[in-house]
């Protein structure tokens, strides 16, 4: 896992940009997992220059999903989804998972995880983005949750003022790379902890970043 300090995300949007379209160049296929929270700002520019970057045909490659979402009608207002299209996020001319589908949540959870189960076979590379809580947490994966522990791909659970459904260690396992954007002094305590401790991923499930091949936090906290 490498840290870079830095007080500002642009150096790993480029850096994150050109691995995928890099990728796509290639004629590999990509699934990019995105968080919400603080990092939708930094999702759309790396999407931007991506679409910049892209041949005619590359974008039919690039498959696009969720680390984790917020449970509830489709476009409901705290959806991560949502809020990333509100954000100018341009889905077109890719292929894309949302989690949400207006069905019952053991429905919502089991085809979420199915859909992204298969595309985790399916693409060469796997991309994930991630914030880091200001309590360790690491996209829908809370301190002392049920997905901790979990070995189905995703998996679902009450955290208030949400139920939230979550990719699991078991699916981020089959990730190829990871960047995590961690910016802001509330969360100073975690990056420290993160840097500095080996911890069990019931106390920091960000933890979880020190079990990938590639790993890049940006961080004005370092």
């Amino acid at each position: 896992m490498e840290f870079i300090r830095t007080t500002n995300p642009i150096g790993g949007i480029q850096a994150m940009s050109k691995r995928i379209s890099v990728s796509l160049a290639k004629g590999e296929r990509v699934l990019w997992l995105i968080c919400g929270g603080s990092n939708i700002s930094i999702s759309v520019p790396i999407m931007e220059a991506v679409r910049s970057a892209a041949a005619a045909n590359d974008l039919g490659r690039l498959t696009i999903s969720l680390t984790d979402e917020r449970y509830g009608l489709v476009g409901h207002k705290d959806s991560n989804w949502k809020q990333l299209a509100d954000a100018g996020f341009d889905f077109s001319r890719t292929n894309h998972i949302p989690v949400l589908r207006d069905l019952p949540l053991d429905e919502t959870v089991r085809l979420f995880g199915d859909s992204i189960g298969k595309a985790l076979g399916e693409n060469d590379l796997v991309i994930a983005q991630f914030g880091i809580g200001s309590d360790g947490h690491i996209a829908g994966i809370l301190p002392d949750s049920l997905a901790i522990a979990d070995t189905d791909i995703a998996c679902s659970y009450e955290a208030a003022p949400f139920t939230r459904i979550t990719l699991t260690p078991a699916a981020f396992a089959k990730v190829s790379v990871a960047y995590a954007f961690v910016f802001g002094a509330s969360k100073r305590e975690a990056i420290e902890r993160l840097r500095d401790r080996v911890l069990p991923l019931e106390i920091e499930p960000a933890q979880l970043l020190k079990g990938f091949t590639e790993a890049f936090v940006y961080s004005d906290q370092l």
